[in-house]
């Protein structure tokens, strides 16, 4: 080890603060704005911001507050979960806020570390019931920081560098998802809006069920599904990862509770599909599983049709009115669910499409799992004191550039991002609107000639707009010549005038950036791929053949 690292408890370098729960019948503690109040399912390895419950002013007073920066630790269930305050906020009681000595140990080296001794920290729990640490324990938990603020600096940027990489494949694979999406509601618009609807129970093989065991009493026999799980759409091949308490306790879960291949499992208005599952795993009480009937409801078309907005906030809802705290549907509630009937050849055409986008999604998965074990190692080497193989750094650094969009470094900042969403807000009007006119055919053909300079062969998709609700999406079809989008090209006959409400909407934030999907050459891509340079100069023509097309042709010389 370095001499130049000292050994401290997190107690010697940290306030640690235990977390409160207000009185739950007093409702005038709780508010739907105010400050957050932290729960583990908030704790997401990131900085905490926004939450599903807040409090009022008077709630305020019935809690511990923590300042900005705080590190927030998980003690009590899910042990080990880790979050850092982006604001003052309030936690529950299971969790302890660590207000760390900045002439000691800076905050994010904190975070880090603690993310890094997670695991160890973990076992440490008291496992006899519910795992738990107490405040105590964890104060006394010893770990080793250099003694100079600059190389702590220095560590906590080597780390973000290869986070951020990570997180922006995962980004990539969000877009992916969310045109699955679209593509589900362009498929079946008809049958959402206007054909009859039967219950869900009808369509299953059996009703709706939950697991029989608790979620600790899964032992390492019977390994269960963990939370963290849930975070992805799909629950595949791995292994086993034990939940709970070391060795389960009476009575094994029986083998109905074993997942088996197309099950969607929900938990707390979260769902995943089963897919690719050998390894034997079990649900417990808090899953519900839902097992559609052969040759009648393709698993992945409910499981589509479930993530709709308007659907997905039922199966999550507030207790009852004026009630901020929200409760998962009921096994028996989830049955009756309306849901329209889909013709068997029209659900086999999207599992088609649906498959090809599952291909793209698991390289996504494979090039997501690959960047954060390389977080993993770099975390074991940087946070006992050596230093990272420089090679590997390079070889991220190569991948990053040959895959990735915007490479927007520092003192590029605020402006650099601002430009590159504007950039996309162009192309999105240029890919979405077209005239109704003799000179659709130009139109057409110069845009392409536009979007070839970042794609030889390029087909549209989709494209979508950001907004702080959500996403407006438009699927766009596979041939330029004959897309008309009847929100976009009727509503406006000038292109300019459509992007310059879409500025305005930026510039109050309601609109904060654009995307696109496109058919490329190895399967569908994202604007992601093409570089800011090849990117930005696209915009500057799409903005000449839109200022043309509004009227502004003889003032072309000027632009």
């Amino acid at each position: 080890m370095d001499k130049r690292w000292n050994s401290y408890s997190l107690e010697e370098v940290a306030r640690l603060v235990s977390g409160r729960t207000p009185e739950r019948e007093q409702k005038e503690y709780y508010a739907s704005q105010g400050t957050p109040w932290v729960k583990i399912e908030n704790l997401n390895q990131g900085f905490i911001t926004h939450t599903a419950e807040y409090l009022s002013e008077k709630g305020r007073e019935k809690v511990n507050l923590v300042p900005e920066n705080s590190v927030l630790f998980s003690i009590v269930g899910t042990v080990g979960k880790v979050g850092i305050a982006a604001r003052e906020l309030a936690t529950n009681q299971q969790i302890v806020s660590l207000i760390f000595d900045e002439t000691k140990v800076l905050p994010l080296f904190g975070y880090y570390c603690l993310r890094y001794h997670a695991r160890e920290i973990c076992k440490l729990s008291n496992q006899t019931t519910m795992a738990l640490i107490s405040r105590k324990t964890l104060g006394q938990y010893r770990i080793m920081v250099p003694d100079r603020l600059e190389e702590q600096q220095e560590i906590v940027q080597k780390l973000q560098k290869f986070e951020e990489y990570a997180k922006k494949k995962e980004k990539i694979r969000e877009k992916i998802s969310r045109y699955d999406s679209v593509l589900f509601q362009k498929m079946f618009c008809d049958e959402i809006l206007y054909h009859e609807k039967l219950t869900v129970r009808e369509f299953l093989r059996e009703p709706v069920f939950g697991g029989s065991k608790r979620r600790e009493e899964l032992g390492a026999e019977q390994p269960g599904i963990d939370s963290g799980e849930f975070e992805k759409p799909y629950l595949t091949e791995r292994e086993g990862k034990k939940t709970g308490v070391q060795d389960s306790f009476g009575e094994k879960a029986p083998e109905a509770d074993q997942v088996q291949e197309g099950d969607i499992l929900l938990r707390n208005g979260k769902m995943i599909l089963v897919r690719d599952q050998k390894t034997p795993r079990y649900i417990d009480r808090s899953i519900l599983c839902i097992r559609t009937r052969e040759n009648q409801l393709l698993p992945e078309v409910l499981y589509a049709y479930l993530s709709l907005p308007g659907i997905r906030e039922k199966l999550y809802t507030h207790r009852k009115a004026g009630d901020t705290r929200k409760r998962p549907i009921r096994a028996g509630e989830l049955g009756k669910m309306k849901l329209p009937y889909f013709t068997w050849e029209k659900q086999k055409e999207y599992e088609t499409f649906h498959k090809k986008i599952r291909q793209i999604q698991h390289s996504l998965d494979q090039e997501i799992l690959c960047a954060w074990k390389t977080f993993s190692g770099i975390s074991r080497m940087l946070m006992n004191g050596y230093e990272e193989a420089e090679p590997l750094e390079e070889k991220i650094e190569a991948s990053d550039e040959k895959k990735t969009q915007v490479n927007i470094t520092e003192d590029a900042g605020k402006n650099g991002q601002e430009q590159i969403e504007t950039a996309h807000l162009i192309l999105a009007v240029l890919a979405g609107w077209c005239p109704r006119n003799e000179r659709a055919g130009e139109y057409y053909q110069r845009r392409q000639e536009i979007f070839r300079r970042a794609q030889p062969y390029f087909q549209p998709a989709a494209l979508s707009f950001v907004t702080r609700k959500g996403q407006q999406d438009y699927l766009l079809e596979r041939d330029f010549l004959a897309y008309h989008s009847e929100k976009l090209s009727q509503e406006w006959d000038s292109p300019l005038e459509l992007l310059r409400k879409i500025l305005k909407q930026a510039e109050m934030e309601e609109i904060t950036d654009a995307h696109l999907a496109f058919h490329g050459e190895t399967g569908i891509c994202t604007e992601s791929d093409w570089e800011m340079e090849v990117v930005l100069t696209m915009a500057k023509d799409a903005w000449k053949l839109l200022a043309e097309f509004s009227g502004y042709h003889r003032c072309a010389f000027l632009l």
